[in-house]
């Protein structure tokens, strides 16, 4: 078994064990100061683009630069999603079906695949 890494820009990290990938706070859209004014939409195709798939992402919080692109990773990834309650309850109201999502806690050991 081998692990590979690669970082996905800002606080994103791929991770790759045995042909599985955990993705760890994905984030691809980052608009500009002056885009901030209006509101800020995920890039689908960037997203697809730079994370055409995966089996599980990792939401670490909830803060907009680790959960605005999460939504088209899993539309277009079929991935798992795992984060806290307040993260999962955020990505229920972006569109995110329940069985995509895995609540956790902190201090919870988790088994994802070859993870």
């Amino acid at each position: 078994m081998s692990l590979a890494f690669r970082w996905l820009g800002v606080a994103g990290v791929e991770l790759r064990v045995d042909g599985q990938r955990l993705a760890v706070d994905p984030f691809f859209t980052r608009p500009s100061l002056m885009g901030l004014i209006n509101p800020v939409r995920p890039n689908a195709q960037l997203v697809a683009e730079k994370l055409p798939a995966c089996e599980f992402v990792l939401v670490t919080h909830s803060h907009w630069d680790h959960i605005m692109d999460v939504p088209d990773v899993l539309r277009h990834t079929q991935a798992t999603a795992i984060g806290s309650v307040n993260t999962c309850q955020l990505l229920r109201v972006l569109g995110v079906d329940d069985l995509q999502l895995k609540e956790t806690q902190a201090g919870d050991k988790l088994s994802l695949g070859a993870f």
